[in-house]
């Protein structure tokens, strides 16, 4: 006997019908149906059988402080060691939009990086102040990854206008 020769060792083994393409639309329906049921919130259900979805983000932490006097804005970039890797653009006198490179803290006898949450690129956030600040006098202090931007708050400009009123 040929090994080889499959019709001659399965000729009883032959399927005796055919699939219609209704029928094999019906069984795509199916397991389409099956797919949105049973996806990975299902499975998450089931203590825990899914999949994790990593989430990564693409924004900056941020606090906001304030005395009598200034406007502290500090900002939270992973690896940040360089008052140069973050920048700041004035939108207006009340909103800013701050740019920032993360650095990866790699290990320094590691060689190879097998998963990471870190961001890629540029990270950045629009802020709103609650008061006009002075867009032209600022300093920023980089410490433990964390950037402080001083601002001197302004004034707003108060113009008291009189309204007639006739009685």
């Amino acid at each position: 006997m040929d090994p080889f020769n499959f019709q001659k060792m399965f000729r009883n083994m032959q399927p005796t019908h055919t699939f219609s393409p209704d029928y094999l639309k019906d069984i795509k329906w199916m397991v389409d149906q099956y797919k949105q049921v049973l996806d990975d919130d299902f499975w998450n259900s089931i203590h825990g059988m899914g999949r994790q979805k990593k989430q990564v983000y693409n924004s900056i932490p941020l606090e906001t402080w304030e005395n009598d006097t200034y406007l502290f804005l500090s900002a939270f970039v992973p690896g940040l060691v360089d008052v140069n890797h973050v920048k700041l653009s004035f939108l207006s006198d009340k909103r800013v939009l701050i740019k920032a490179k993360p650095n990866r803290p790699q290990p320094a006898t590691s060689t190879k990086m097998i998963e990471s949450d870190f961001h890629d690129g540029i990270l950045e956030r629009e802020m709103d102040f609650p008061y006009p600040v002075h867009k032209d006098n600022y300093h920023v202090t980089v410490d433990n990854s964390i950037a402080t931007f001083i601002f001197r708050k302004r004034e707003a400009n108060k113009k008291e206008e009189s309204i007639p009123v006739d009685f």
